[in-house]
Formats: C-alpha cells, sequence, structure tokens
C-alpha cells in the first residue's frame, strides 16, 4: 500500500536559527555606525569602539570587498532569513490549496526592522562620504 501525503506544513527557516544569525550579522555593523556616531556627532572616545574600527579597517585593507559583504549583504542576508521564518508554507492534496501564514513572531519581526534601519543607515553613511561629509 502506497501512503501519500494529504497536506504538510513547512517552515522555511527555524526561527531561533533565524534571530541567532541575523544577530550575529547585524552586530558589526551596529558597531561601526555606532562607533561612528560617538565619535562623529558626541565627539567622544571609547578605546573598545576604536579598536573595533582598527581592526575594520586592517580587514578593509586586506579584503577588497570586506565592507560590502558586512553591511549590505549582511543585513539582505540576516532580512531573508527573518522574512522566511515568520512565513509557513502548505499544501493541501484534497482540496488542492496552497496556504501562505504569516506568523506574528515579535523577534523576528523586530530584527527585520532593525536590518531595514541598518540597510538606511549604511546607504545613508554612504552617500554622505561619497559626497565628501
Amino acid at each position: 500500500m502506497t501512503r501519500t501525503v494529504k497536506s504538510f506544513r513547512y517552515f522555511a527557516v527555524d526561527d531561533r536559527t533565524a534571530v541567532r544569525i541575523s544577530s550575529i550579522l547585524l552586530a558589526i555593523p551596529f558597531l561601526f555606525l555606532l562607533e561612528n556616531t560617538f565619535e562623529y556627532i558626541l565627539h567622544a572616545d571609547f578605546a573598545l569602539l576604536a579598536y573595533f574600527t582598527e581592526i575594520f579597517k586592517t580587514l578593509d585593507r586586506k579584503i577588497v570587498f570586506i565592507g560590502p559583504l558586512l553591511f549590505i549583504v549582511g543585513p539582505i542576508v540576516a532580512a531573508f532569513l527573518n522574512v522566511f521564518s515568520v512565513i509557513t508554507l502548505g499544501f493541501d492534496k484534497k482540496q488542492r490549496v496552497v496556504e501562505i501564514k504569516i506568523h506574528l513572531k515579535w523577534v523576528n519581526l523586530f530584527l527585520l526592522f532593525i536590518c531595514i534601519m541598518s540597510l538606511t543607515a549604511s546607504a545613508v553613511y554612504m552617500i554622505l562620504a561619497l559626497n565628501g561629509f
């Protein structure tokens, strides 16, 4: 006797995995933007954040595309992970219906908001840097 699947549900990404990976991908742009905010706007100097910036500058000199990878690709990947962890796909063979549900997982939605804000801040920073500010 052959068993057929009458329905299934599929989470594209586990929400805990998405939160962990997104946190890691968003930590580096957050620290860099925090250090620049303290240095240029508040005129404060914190040794730990300055040390982090020096590490980033050293990596940027050695690896050419590390900046765009960390500041553009990282938040985009984190955003996609959070979107896919909120969406549930389902299919019912009997009724021939595809179900797409959006679950309110507040941590994932908050990280999605942070991804959008990080991309916006990176874009504004790059535009200002290109114009000499």
